[in-house]
């Protein structure tokens, strides 16, 4: 995917992040493009590394390093600060330079309190988006994420659409998910002072379709999804659940933002970047049984009340884990349950990207072989205990 026509500046925030180390990569490989990344650091070699470095984890080969030396200036700042944390001096002449914005600074912890949130997340959004207001395009591509739709994600009966926003939905216990909507809420409404807005609602992100590639040990928060997958190799033991359980590779969701942020065409739509492959929980856990992992799936109040019990565990030992901690929230305080969830649609998404000739994996045994493999690799994941997937699965 060669992008001949794409904005000749682009700023772009969140480069230290799973998703923006991916769109960097996106940026040097299919556009001619020149990078300003905005990054938190020490210093201005702090920050340079800390960019590097994400780039390095789709990069392995180094062979962007001369396009980011030539093409990539990284800039020590903060979106929750005024002026993004920039002199009025960088700040202008930024804001002079930048044909389009990418925002995809967030704080994406699913634990955190609010007002621990909102600075990055709320007023961050803010902050890039009076930036914007001040470049000559007023052009935002800004990274939401599909759980805007809060307590209506446990809704069997909703069918979540690219243009559906406000559906009534409640926020309780769902601080992450409340913060992005608010942050959403407000690029919509800056369309009335002049902005010129795309929105992308990424679903559950993962690695690189080929070559598992994921920043484990990068980020300063892993990331629930990959815990998940770590606490059912660990304590062998996960509730049934009939719910949609998304498994979207980061190469995809990338490829995506930076292909339909081309052009001029598009603003004020919005794209689902979820799998159109819709498993639920149960048939992915399946998934990793095939691996090696004797996972059994034990009825929902059993579950809950071996979790409530300090019963779930790992070599006879009581277990922790992000993904433990997230389910006593839900289960025992905000009382949700997993037994159904409202479907993403992603169709209009979908059909849009075929004309760029990006597609997404299907969640299938290969797609989860790849994200095992580079686990264990990474030392992250255990090694399957079945003989046969180590024998048939050589880990490369």
């Amino acid at each position: 995917m060669k992008l001949e026509n794409f904005p000749k500046t682009v700023f772009l925030t969140g480069a230290t992040g799973v998703l923006g180390g991916r769109i960097l990569k996106d940026l040097l490989q299919s556009t001619s493009s020149r990078v300003y990344c905005l990054a938190r650091g020490d210093d201005s070699l702090h920050c340079q590394e800390r960019v590097r470095s994400f780039l390095r984890v789709y990069d392995a080969d180094d062979s962007l390093q001369a396009e980011f030396t030539s093409r990539v200036n990284v800039l020590q700042g903060d979106v929750s600060q005024e002026r993004l944390g920039l002199s009025e001096k960088a700040f202008t002449e930024l804001q002079g330079a930048t044909d389009i914005t990418i925002h995809a600074a967030a704080n994406t912890s699913l634990l955190l309190k609010y007002k621990r949130l909102a600075p990055i997340n709320v007023q961050g959004t803010g902050h890039v988006i009076d930036f914007c207001l001040g470049t000559a395009e007023r052009i935002l591509s800004y990274v939401s994420t599909y759980t805007v739709m809060g307590d209506k994600t446990f809704d069997g009966g909703v069918n979540f659409r690219e243009t559906d926003y406000d559906l009534g939905q409640g926020f309780e216990y769902m601080n992450y998910q409340r913060s992005k909507f608010l942050a959403e809420g407000m690029v919509r409404g800056a369309r009335e002072r002049g902005l010129k807005w795309r929105i992308f609602r990424p679903g559950q992100i993962y690695g690189d379709s080929v070559t598992g590639a994921y920043p484990l040990s990068e980020t300063r928060v892993t990331g629930l999804f990959y815990d998940v997958f770590r606490t059912a190799m660990d304590t062998l033991v996960m509730p049934e659940s009939c719910s949609h359980y998304d498994v979207v590779p980061v190469d995809y969701v990338s490829r995506g933002i930076v292909a339909l942020s081309d052009g001029i065409e598009n603003f004020f739509d919005v794209y689902h970047l979820t799998n159109p492959d819709a498993k639920t929980f149960s048939e992915v856990m399946g998934l990793l049984r095939g691996m090696g992992y004797p996972i059994e799936l034990l009825p929902e109040e059993v579950y809950k009340q071996r979790l409530r019990a300090g019963e779930i565990t790992k070599n006879g030992e009581l277990y922790t884990s992000t993904m433990l901690k997230a389910f006593s929230l839900w289960f025992f305080v905000s009382k949700i349950s997993f037994r159904s969830s409202a479907m993403t649609n992603c169709e209009y998404t979908r059909l849009k990207l075929e004309k760029f000739g990006v597609s997404c994996p299907p969640v299938d045994h290969r797609l989860i072989k790849t994200y095992v493999h580079a686990g264990i690799r990474e030392g992250y994941f255990p090694q399957p205990f079945s003989a046969d997937f180590s024998s048939a699965c050589p880990i490369p």
